[in-house]
């Protein structure tokens, strides 16, 4: 989820990312947006921005603890969040 502060305050939007470990000191991420997503106008290349990446979660049942008195409960990996700026790149031919 890409979290950015634009001038109608926050926005979070559901963008896949993928990353790229050899681009940059610490790796880049990339993410491509459809031209009527808004995201690319409102956020111009230099603003900031963080990344959250939720992790596995599930539904642990009681039944599945070999006591059964435990209770049930949603169980869920530690999210990971990024921080750094947006910069934009524009695919300047269509794709075939």
């Amino acid at each position: 989820m890409l979290v950015t502060h634009g001038p109608e305050g926050l926005d979070a939007n559901h963008i896949p990312f993928d990353f790229d470990a050899d681009k940059g000191p610490h790796g880049t991420l990339l993410a491509h947006v459809a031209r009527a997503n808004d995201v690319w106008q409102c956020c111009p290349s230099g603003t900031p921005m963080m990344v959250v990446f939720r992790g596995a979660d599930g539904y642990i049942s009681p039944n599945w603890h070999p006591s059964k008195h435990e209770s049930h409960h949603w169980g869920a990996a530690d999210p990971l969040e990024a921080r750094g700026f947006t910069e934009l790149a524009r695919l300047m031919q269509p794709l075939a």
